[in-house]
């Protein structure tokens, strides 16, 4: 056994697992936030998962190396958030953090979705369409990075025909003889031609 320790390979080979275990084991601890968020969401205690996902968030971002060893993991942590605060309805909230947040297809999705939603707050058709604008314009960016993403094209395609219907319904003409001629309110006789 002695001679074995001896080796310099030998001493080379244990650090390098000794070194490997140490960092997994630092990496656990790191990713601590990430997993306790992961365990909510499954659970559906969305509010708990919403902030354990923001602390893992902010740890990607104080050392930002960790985006590029570990993209899944951080990707994940932004699309969780972006699906939570949309079904909590946070909808401010979450178009708020899509401007502040990495270009990635999935932050452009929720981001139209949360802008449709926004559209049917309204009455007035020149708002909705306003709003109904920017979720096209969402989920035509989500199409530039993934073409294949059904969802989008769903949405892309219901969207833009709910604006048309809606420019249609607006650009209607108004009734010309209500224009010449509007109704008497109740009670007020009926106008009369003369002439």
């Amino acid at each position: 056994m002695h001679r074995i320790l001896k080796i310099p390979a030998v001493w080379f080979v244990m650090s390098v697992t000794f070194l490997c275990g140490l960092s997994f084991i630092l990496l656990s601890l790191w990713l601590n936030p990430y997993m306790d968020a992961q365990q909510a969401f499954e659970h559906e205690s969305y509010n708990e998962s919403l902030e354990d996902f923001d602390r893992a968030e902010q740890r990607f971002e104080s050392f930002g190396f960790a985006k590029l060893f570990l993209p899944d993991v951080y990707s994940a942590t932004l699309q969780n958030q972006f699906y939570i605060l949309y079904q909590l309805g946070e909808y401010d909230a979450l178009l708020e953090k899509s401007s502040s947040s990495p270009v990635m297809a999935p932050i452009h999705y929720w981001a139209g979705c949360a802008l449709f939603r926004r559209a049917s707050e309204f009455n007035e058709p020149q708002e909705q369409i306003a709003w109904l604008q920017r979720a096209s314009e969402e989920f035509l960016s989500v199409l530039k990075f993934e073409p294949e993403n059904w969802d989008a094209k769903y949405n892309y395609e219901l969207t833009n025909r709910l604006i048309d219907s809606l420019k249609n319904e607006d650009e209607s003409p108004p009734q010309v003889l209500e224009i010449l001629r509007p109704r008497p309110r109740q009670g007020e006789q009926p106008f009369r031609q003369t002439g």
